[in-house]
């Protein structure tokens, strides 16, 4: 009996050390200088298999792709789980004080879930989006990374807008555009630029406005108008949200919009304004009175000529 014993207790701890073994490989940790990729796939240098465990130091571009791309340059780098020689699992990127600025969800090497952005210096959150099969799929959410107000909410049904889309200038107070999709047709307003446009199931309806910077405004002052609207574009490009020109005017005077109306797509052309007859007779007998006073109280005024006048007194 004692001698059936020993083997069974030596093929237990081998069976232990194979597994100790298997579990350290599958938790490997490489540095991403260590690494190479070929094919598509991840490898260990020197590795013939595809690598299995977290993959460090990697670029945050690198790892958010072009939602992190458009941000700019970042200081930090990331933790990225990788299974068969792909990024595989949730992704943390930190800057170097350790702080969380960073996290996106993968699935066999693409981006597929939940994804998060920080501000690096004051810690707000910057972005907030799910991402399926390379498409925005839910709420997509950006703040001001200063701030943190909120910039603009989009509602997304695989990569179609649906529902709700609120975009606000680049400060969070100003609600420029507020629009409901349904079936790929919009309705309510968008303010961009020097436009504000008015839509009803994708159909232009309501007043359009075109606003440009007043002739009346010169010197300094215009010079720092002109500045803002080189910067607010810039900024709404890179962190979300619009802007609208004659939203960024301390005084409302300082902008002349021009006006079209539409109804159901068709533009209305106003009615000309109604005639004054008491005008008209006013003119008519000034024009009179100029002739009598001219050739003398009697002197006779052809009917040609009276047409003549009262039709000038109509324009």
């Amino acid at each position: 009996m004692h001698q059936t014993k020993k083997p069974l207790k030596l093929a237990t701890v081998v069976v232990a050390s194979l597994s100790i073994i298997l579990l350290q490989g599958c938790n490997r940790e490489i540095d991403a200088r260590q690494a190479h990729v070929e094919r598509g796939l991840i490898y260990k240098k020197d590795a013939s298999d595809p690598f299995n465990g977290t993959l460090t130091n990697v670029g945050v571009t690198d790892v958010g792709k072009r939602y992190a791309a458009q941000y700019g340059a970042w200081a930090g780098s990331c933790m990225v789980p990788v299974s068969d020689g792909q990024f595989d699992g949730t992704a943390v990127c930190k800057d170097a004080n350790g702080k969380k600025i960073g996290e996106f969800t993968y699935s066999k090497g693409q981006i597929d879930g939940a994804l998060k952005m920080w501000a690096s210096d004051t810690g707000n959150l910057m972005m907030a989006a799910t991402i399926h099969g390379g498409m925005p799929d839910g709420v997509e959410e950006r703040y001001n990374p200063k701030t943190g107000k909120i910039i603009s909410r989009i509602n997304y049904s695989a990569g179609q807008k649906v529902g709700e889309e609120k975009l606000w200038d680049i400060t969070g107070e100003t609600l420029l555009t507020d629009l409901v999709w349904e079936n790929g047709r919009k309705t309510g307003v968008s303010r961009s630029g020097a436009y504000e446009e008015h839509y009803v199931a994708g159909i232009y309806d309501g007043t359009w406005k075109t606003c440009n910077l007043s002739d009346a405004v010169t010197g300094e002052k215009r010079r720092a108008y002109f500045a803002k609207a080189q910067v607010y574009p810039a900024m709404a490009q890179q962190l979300g949200g619009t802007y609208f020109y004659a939203a960024m005017v301390d005084d409302p005077a300082d902008v002349i919009c021009k006006e079209k109306v539409y109804k159901n797509g068709v533009e209305q052309v106003a009615a000309p304004a109604p005639s004054n007859p008491d005008s008209e007779n006013a003119c008519f007998d000034a024009k009179v009175a100029a002739f009598r006073k001219a050739n003398g109280e009697d002197a006779p005024i052809m009917n040609d000529v009276m047409q003549e006048w009262e039709a000038g007194c109509k324009k």
